[in-house]
This record gives C-alpha cells, sequence and structure tokens, in this order.
C-alpha cells in the first residue's frame, strides 16, 4: 500500500477525475477466460511460505535484473511494511512499481514472501497485478510489480462521490473474476479492500497486494483459517469473533462491503460486530431496517437485486 497526495494507493498514481458515464464508456468489456485503512496482523501465521522464498533473485521477461536496472522516477508512498517507487526499466523503457521492504523486519519479509508466492502461484490474469521480477540488496527485498496509472478504487470513489449502479455491476464482476481465479489456485487473499483494488490505463479494476494470502487449506489441512488479520472495517464477523473460518467466505464478506461504498460513497458499518449501530440489524435478521437507515440519504433507494444480494452476503453466519 502507498500513499499519493494523502490518498492510500497501492502500486499506482493519483486518480485523474472522470465522470461516471465517462468511465462506462472507457473500461475494456473484452471476453476473457478464467482458466488459467491500515492492515492489521496478530502474531501468529496460516502461511507458511517454503524455502526457496528466501531467495529473491528472478530471472523474468526482463531478464536478469537490479537496482542499477532502473531509474526511479518518483515515490508513490509509504505502507506499513515498506516503499513503494515508481520505477522505469532502462533497457526497454517500460514504467514499473518497485515495492521495497526491509530485511530487518520480519513481518516484512514474511509479507513480500507470501505476495511472491501468491502472484507465482495464480500467474497472469487481467483483473490481477502482474509481479515481473523481484530481486535483492544487502538491505531490502524489491518486488517488480505492474504499474497501474489510475490509482486505486479508493481514490476513484472519493473523486466520483458514488459510482452508477452499471458502473459497479461491471467492476464487482472484475473483482469477482479475479478471486475466483485466486481461490482456484487455492489461496485466499485476506486484505481485500478499496486501497488494493487499482485502476489501470483503460480503468479496469486489477487486485494487488497479496502480502496477506495464504493457501485455502490451512495449516492443517482442514480448509478453515484462524489468523486475525486484515483490516478491522472490512473483516468478516466470524474474524471479530476469533472463530475458525474460512478464506472465500471472508474475500466474498469484504467484496460485498466494497460493492456497497461504490454505491454510496461509504462504507455500510463501522464493523461486522453486533453492537455496531448498523450492523446490529443484519445480525438481528431485520434487514428491512437496515436498507430503510441506508435509504433515507440516497434519492432513488437502492434496487431489490442489489439489497438482497448484499444482504446475504453480510450474514452473520457465513453458511
Amino acid at each position: 500500500m502507498a500513499v499519493v497526495n494523502g490518498t492510500t494507493n497501492s502500486y499506482g498514481a493519483g486518480f485523474v477525475k472522470s465522470k461516471d458515464e465517462d468511465l462506462m464508456s472507457t473500461v475494456s468489456t473484452e471476453d476473457i477466460s478464467t482458466s488459467d485503512n491500515s492492515s492489521t496482523v496478530d502474531t501468529e501465521c496460516d502461511v507458511s511460505c517454503p524455502s526457496e522464498c528466501t531467495s529473491l533473485s528472478q530471472t523474468s521477461v526482463l531478464g536478469e535484473v537490479g537496482p542499477e536496472s532502473f531509474s526511479f522516477l518518483d515515490n508513490l508512498g509509504e505502507g506499513a511494511f515498506g516503499q513503494v517507487f515508481l520505477a522505469q526499466h532502462k533497457a526497454t523503457g517500460g514504467s514499473y512499481a518497485m515495492k521495497a521492504v526491509s530485511l530487518g523486519a520480519t513481518e516484512a519479509i514474511d509479507s513480500a514472501n507470501a505476495e511472491r508466492m501468491a502472484l507465482g502461484r495464480v500467474g497472469p490474469h487481467p483483473y490481477i497485478v502482474r509481479l515481473f521480477a523481484s530481486f535483492e540488496t544487502q538491505s531490502r527485498s524489491v518486488l517488480v510489480l505492474e504499474y497501474c496509472s489510475g490509482g486505486d478504487l479508493q481514490h476513484l470513489i472519493t473523486w466520483e462521490g458514488r459510482l452508477s449502479e452499471p458502473l459497479t455491476r461491471l467492476y464487482a464482476a472484475e473483482v469477482l473474476l479475479a478471486l475466483s481465479h485466486v481461490h482456484k489456485h487455492g489461496l485466499a487473499f485476506r486484505d481485500l479492500k478499496p486501497e488494493n483494488v487499482l485502476v489501470d490505463d483503460h480503468y479496469n479494476l486489477r487486485i494487488a497486494d497479496f502480502g496477506f494470502a495464504a493457501p485455502i487449506e490451512g495449516r492443517d489441512g482442514s480448509g478453515q483459517l484462524r489468523t486475525k488479520l486484515g483490516t478491522e472495517s472490512y473483516m468478516a464477523p466470524e474474524i471479530h469473533a476469533k472463530q475458525p473460518y474460512t478464506g472465500q467466505s471472508v474475500d466474498l464478506f469484504a467484496i460485498g462491503i466494497i460493492l456497497f461504498i461504490m454505491m454510496t460513497g461509504h462504507p455500510p458499518f463501522s464493523q461486522a460486530v453486533p453492537q455496531d449501530r448498523f450492523y446490529k440489524f443484519i445480525s438481528g435478521n431485520r434487514a428491512d431496517v437496515f436498507w430503510r437507515s441506508h435509504a433515507r440519504n440516497r434519492s432513488g433507494g437502492f434496487s431489490q437485486e442489489f439489497t438482497d444480494l448484499l444482504t446475504c452476503m453480510f450474514q452473520l453466519i457465513p453458511s
């Protein structure tokens, strides 16, 4: 995660304001094949990286690379575990986001290893940020990532106020396709939020920042994860309750929150706990009150399809 002009941003530049109808005409809708707030983490981790993760030197489409292979153009910002730079590859002239974390911070190294492992496993996908190379200096672990010039989804929502339902539907489909691909390859994302969803040059979305990704099967092979990590306001209720959870269910819950934010410009609740001012209506089976409360300041209200979908996605018990 990075910060651009005071706005959290991952591997991308600040978004240049564009009206919703212009976005709809610009977003690429070509058919694809899917075949192949700050984050928090507790002291126990579900992900176990193989020993080869400690070797970061990698041959890629860029060839053998190191810091001397790039010209550094800008500091895109800082995240919890390091800095992100805009860099130009000297041999090709291509622009990349270079994420550098300190080798002296164990959590930062674990996050970089998890991200490299995850992006290597899922491979290229139209709606996932691509990893091009990685290397190590004496003091830093570096990932060379795809640069998305449109900034992040949070920045876009801030500019626009809220998005139309057709654009929200399209963007939801792109994120769902990306996460379906991640899950198909045996991984849970676990930190989905607008700051980790980037906007590329064609205004399509790409999920980024896989530092909390972990195998879906869990450490014991049961398919249950137990680590409390991610971002509090996007965590599913079972994580807040310190219960075992499935990676697919918590990722789906976070998508529901993002859908709501795209449509309204604000979150549906502060935290998914029964004590929350708004979530108590969901957990108490009073979704009708939840939607009436949010519709008061929205002309036209919400479509029945939208409220039915999100009511299911926000349920206290995933099943």
